[in-house]
């Protein structure tokens, strides 16, 4: 910071430049220069990063998930301001990330701001009043956003993105398959998420024309792989006309400023659902992957006797393509949205929805919790192997 410092007093490099150059914060090198604070002489923690109307931006998304129940934590507050700030350009991932000292400090701006702890929220969660309030609240406004944008008998441009969790037998991997389908009952194809550095193109082969992939290190997902689906297989293979609804938990993956800025520049309308309410508000979880694990069950076990060995990536893939497009077909999507008050939209079905709220997508616990839900896990299903005497694959190669 000193050196950038010096170099826009001294040297009259341009705020922008210098803030590049160096490494730092545009909007607290441009905030040091007009109050003429020299960095040496400074506490940087107290530096504003975010001008008031980025602020806002940021503080509206973290009072939304603080309303919808999502336990974040401060620290994962700060991860998410350091990820919009470097959105912004205000900074670059390779500066130090934005510390809870910082994050304390501009909490004292929004003094009405509580970050409520995961303890206190946990016993909020077992009142009555979470479902009668907070769905309720839910309910209002998705109403007001399909009448604002015209979408209320829309049903092509009402949609519901999930995802579904195949754990490798004997690997520290998984594979994940995000699906989407619409009110009218028409399902996009699959979108992989496999493990490895680098996509291997004949996994693929013989899936369905418009099945995506993209691969990390584990294969789970996380914010830049969402935007890839958002960008290359959401938005390609959806017409383009007026406004999308998209419904979606509040996964780590999805709740990124930089993602909802994304989309309301492509006239994406990202809702996010109550935390704990997948199991009755998510279309796709409600109706659709019960019969995709069903149906991918009974395949894998048929393929285990059929080969007399484990499962291949390969065939992880081509057996999920034929579970997908029979679990997402047009009756199963069209139930999952009537059942839960999506389309046609009423709000009726809120006395009958279960007082027990099932695990939820956490941010912090996704991983752990929420996708944990719909993992299937290959492990039990190759449990036949040693009592049949099969070949284990992976053992072999």
């Amino acid at each position: 910071m000193s050196k950038a410092y010096k170099a826009v007093i001294d040297d009259k490099l341009p705020l922008h430049s210098a803030a590049t150059s160096y490494g730092v914060p545009y909007e607290t090198l441009r905030y040091m220069v007009a109050e003429k604070i020299v960095p040496a002489c400074s506490n940087l923690a107290n530096m504003p990063i975010f001008t008031p109307e980025e602020e806002l931006i940021l503080m509206t998304r973290l009072i939304e998930m603080d309303e919808l129940g999502y336990d974040l934590s401060r620290q994962e507050m700060a991860n998410i301001a350091n990820d919009y700030a470097i959105v912004l350009a205000q900074k670059t991932k390779d500066c130090m990330a934005l510390s809870l000292t910082w994050f304390r400090n501009m909490l004292r701006r929004w003094p009405d701001f509580k970050a409520v702890s995961q303890r206190a929220f946990s016993v909020a969660r077992t009142k009555s009043e979470y479902k009668e309030i907070l769905i309720l609240k839910v309910f209002n406004k998705l109403e007001k956003t399909l009448l604002k944008f015209d979408l209320i008998d829309k049903t092509h441009l009402i949609s519901n993105v999930d995802e579904k969790v195949v754990a490798i037998c004997g690997k520290d991997e998984t594979v994940t398959i995000l699906g989407c389908g619409n009110a009218a009952g028409s399902a996009l194809p699959p979108y992989f998420i496999l493990p490895g550095q680098q996509m291997n193109d004949k996994l693929l082969e013989g899936s369905p024309s418009g099945t995506s992939c993209s691969v990390s290190n584990d294969g789970w997902s996380n914010s830049e792989i969402f935007m890839d689906f958002l960008c290359n297989h959401l938005k390609t293979n959806v017409p383009g006309e007026g406004h999308l609804l998209l419904l979606l938990d509040g996964d780590k993956s999805h709740i990124p400023i930089g993602t909802l800025l994304w989309a309301r520049r492509h006239n994406i309308i990202l809702q996010l659902i109550p935390a704990l309410t997948s199991n009755f508000l998510q279309p796709l979880h409600v109706s659709c992957y019960e019969p995709f694990q069903n149906d991918f069950n009974n395949m894998c076990h048929e393929t285990i006797r059929t080969k007399r060995c484990t499962l291949s990536l390969n065939d992880i893939c081509s057996l999920a393509c034929k579970a997908y497009g029979s679990a997402l077909s047009a009756s199963n999507l069209q139930a999952g949205f009537k059942h839960t008050g999506m389309y046609p939209f009423t709000k009726d079905l809120i006395n009958d929805m279960p007082p027990i709220l099932s695990r939820a997508c956490n941010s912090d616990t996704a991983k752990n919790e929420s996708q944990l839900e719909n993992l299937i896990d290959l492990q039990l299903l190759n449990g036949a192997i040693e009592k049949e005497g099969f070949t284990d694959i992976n053992k072999v190669n």
